[in-house]
């Protein structure tokens, strides 16, 4: 069975929502997305231009091409038997978050309003360990409201962490829940390298995974 991938005009919605998503709440992507998320046209052009030109050229893969892009539609050109596409796309999505984490944390201190942080856990639940205040003295401290999957909550930024991420007007603990939607239940156990953003622009501070997209 040969992958096909879909027509860029007719990217399945979940698909789409979800990339466009990702954009959008993200400064440095959005940096990176030089046309309006609305104008179509041109976001198409920019993905063909570029990453699609690389990928189905050969590119960084020493010139052997692992997609064709033909007639608006781009294609895996290897065979993918029937039994191991299940395997196949799962392997694909975990290289596509790795590479999108390890793109998003190049130079990550070089922004004074965006700070990278280490998904770890405590008394078995997951927390954010913060980069170094030493380092990093514009982080925020003490409880702040944040921004998270487009909900305002309430988050208390301690010393080296945050462990505490709560709803307004409540005492319960948000925080280990979100980092499991977004990572699993794997969320900050040993072994794993998760890492969460947080960025702050005119509209205040932001919270969102790095490499997942829900």
């Amino acid at each position: 069975m040969r992958e096909r991938g879909p027509w860029l005009s007719a990217v399945p919605s979940a698909t789409r929502t979800s990339w466009l998503s990702s954009s959008a709440r993200s400064a440095r992507l959005r940096q990176d997305v030089t046309v309006s998320l609305e104008d179509t046209a041109n976001l198409r052009r920019l993905l063909e231009e570029n990453p699609i030109a690389a990928w189905s050229g050969g590119r960084g893969t020493d010139h052997v091409s692992y997609f064709a892009y033909d007639n608006g539609r781009l294609r895996f050109v290897k065979d993918v038997q029937p039994d191991r596409r299940e395997a196949f796309q799962e392997l694909v999505r975990e290289i596509v978050e790795w590479r999108l984490a390890a793109y998003l944390q190049r130079d990550e201190g070089a922004a004074e309003d965006r700070f990278v942080c280490k998904v770890s856990h405590a008394n078995q639940r997951p927390l954010l360990f913060l980069p170094d205040r030493a380092h990093y003295p514009e982080l925020p401290s003490g409880w702040t409201d944040v921004s998270i999957d487009g909900e305002v909550y309430e988050a208390n930024f301690v010393k080296v962490a945050l462990n505490v991420v709560r709803r307004k007007g409540s005492d319960a603990n948000e925080l280990p829940g979100i980092l499991r939607r977004w990572f699993g239940p794997n969320a900050g156990l040993p072994g794993t390298d998760f890492r969460v953003v947080l960025e702050q622009d005119e509209r205040g501070y932001t919270l969102a995974p790095l490499g997942r997209t829900s």
